[in-house]
């Protein structure tokens, strides 16, 4: 059984295939050890802060999402035609520094000194392990580089459910921040039961809003960040759900 995969729930044309590889009992468990056991303890308050809940009678390690779907999130991948969608790794990072060091991370909350780029690193795995999601790390699949991150992204205070977006600048230009995006938003809705996403983007940043138009987003109006963020200014772009599943379609 070592390397199979299987497929989670039904394929559904043009939609990305959710994954995992096969592996021993021992490994499938700990990454998700410290949520499970603080959610195994009865803290209902947390857990529907952090949007997950603890399995009843599962395997140790395991959660459930609020969407109904049990997941082992050391194993959890998603592929598109292009890309491989993963959760964060310690070699991801020299890609990621080299983005937030950028000129172009400016509409992001960049550029960052490595040394605070690491630090912002380090927020999206520690957000899957308490959480339960994060924005995935984003493979091109001919090369195998790190080429931006994507995905669900709701930290505490922030203004709604947000699928966010970055993307390294030798991959601009190919359309794989919307390829990502799609896959992310789908997973988001499917499998968080999330029924609202929004995009938090700054108003001079024209590169993002032009990424939120091409999924069907449209702006909402000013927003604010929690507190240190708060004196930066975004639009709130958004959808919802039944919104993204009417245009669904044209991403097939």
């Amino acid at each position: 059984m070592d390397g199979a995969r299987w497929r989670v729930g039904r394929r559904r044309r043009g939609r990305a295939r959710v994954v995992r590889r096969a592996r021993s009992r021992r490994d499938e468990t700990a990454p998700l050890r410290p949520v499970a056991q603080r959610l195994r303890r009865g803290d209902r308050r947390i857990a529907r802060e952090l949007g997950v809940r603890a399995r009843c009678g599962g395997k140790r390690g395991e959660i459930q999402l609020l969407g109904g779907h049990v997941t082992d999130l050391g194993a959890l991948r998603i592929e598109t035609e292009r890309l491989i969608l993963r959760l964060p790794r310690i070699d991801d990072f020299e890609r990621y520094a080299e983005l937030f060091g950028h000129e172009v991370s400016r509409g992001i909350g960049g550029p960052h000194a490595r040394g605070d780029a690491w630090r912002r690193f380090l927020q999206m795995p520690g957000a899957w392990m308490v959480q339960g999601f994060g924005m995935f790390s984003v493979i091109e699949k001919s090369s195998g580089l790190w080429v931006g991150q994507a995905g669900p992204w709701m930290p505490n205070g922030w203004p709604g459910t947000e699928v966010g977006y970055a993307f390294h600048p030798d991959a601009h230009g190919k359309g794989y921040c919307t390829e990502a995006c799609v896959a992310a938003i789908d997973w988001a809705f499917d499998t968080l039961g999330w029924t609202d996403v929004i995009h938090c983007i700054s108003p001079e940043n024209v590169a993002s809003q032009n990424v939120a138009k091409r999924l069907g987003s449209y702006n909402r109006g000013p927003g604010t960040l929690p507190p240190p963020l708060n004196a930066h200014a975004i639009d709130l772009w958004g959808q919802t759900r039944e919104e993204w599943r009417a245009r669904r379609g044209a991403f097939a």
